[in-house]
């Protein structure tokens, strides 16, 4: 039952054709998506709150991209069925998708300036998706996009009927090991409004946190980037140009292991809550 609503579980990868001069080499670029450093506490708690309130026209829209009425309903049963837990990992998962899509946009903004063109292009992008059988398959990138937003807001409807969440408020020492770690040593606070937690350090959102009953799941304010090579026949944009690093940590001890489930190249332990 849980990888039916893992099934639009995105690759994060858009490919794209645009009317590009003839070049004898194709040219590739990689650059910044996204100051981290500019995404401030409290933003996570906005987004997740935007999921929990009502939104017809925007509900409406995500019903379309799951298939109907029927198919949703289908849905919501077994979101409704899955563990604490696995509703914690679809609802970080989900949202890591939708801010893809999101970024996707702003750089095909960038990209093309002309409003006729831009909207050409985002009409035209398609954003790769696993299925649960291990093939791969293409939508529309703004359905890809309603399609997450709507699994997200299933995921955190669903969750905010359950018990009450273990309480992680508090000040902790924090402490990086491993590569490409998105933060580093220092002092960092949990602030917490029941299932929604964001892991903060001077007014900086490091990461949004999703309880579960028995672990936590994590989705970190991390810097990403894109790449885009132009060649002969168009543009090739992989925007962002690698999937995000979805950590996970064990309830129910003092300290918390905040440890990367995909990569699995950088653990973030905190200790000493005061």
């Amino acid at each position: 039952m849980a990888k039916r609503l893992r099934l639009f579980a995105c690759a994060l990868a858009l490919f794209l054709a645009a009317a590009t001069p003839a070049t004898a080499q194709p040219e590739t670029r990689r650059f910044p998506l996204a100051d981290p450093k500019q995404v401030t506490a409290g933003t996570f708690f906005a987004e997740h709150a935007a999921l929990l309130a009502l939104n017809p026209s925007w509900e409406a829209e995500e019903m379309r991209a799951m298939g109907g009425l029927d198919q949703r309903a289908a849905l919501a049963d077994v979101a409704g069925r899955l563990a604490d837990d696995s509703l914690a990992r679809e609802l970080i998962r989900a949202l890591d998708a939708v801010r893809s899509a999101e970024l996707t946009i702003r750089v095909m903004r960038g990209l093309f300036t002309d409003e006729a063109g831009f909207l050409a292009q985002v009409d035209a992008a398609q954003h790769m998706v696993n299925m649960p059988d291990g093939s791969v398959r293409q939508l529309p990138l703004v359905q890809a996009w309603r399609l997450q937003r709507g699994l997200a807001r299933m995921s955190a409807r669903s969750l905010a009927m359950r018990g009450a969440a273990p309480t992680l408020a508090g000040t902790y020492a924090g402490k990086a090991e491993g590569t490409e770690c998105p933060v580093e040593s220092g002092p960092v606070e949990l602030v917490q409004r029941g299932r929604a937690v964001e892991l903060v350090r001077e007014s900086r959102l490091l990461f949004s946190v999703v309880l579960g009953t028995g672990e936590l799941s994590a989705l970190a304010t991390e810097q990403r980037y894109a790449t885009v090579t132009r060649g002969a026949e168009g543009a090739q944009i992989d925007a962002p140009d690698r999937a995000s690093e979805l950590y996970v940590a064990p309830l129910g001890s003092p300290d918390l292991v905040l440890a990367g489930s995909k990569f699995m190249a950088c653990t973030v332990t905190l200790t000493g809550k005061r």
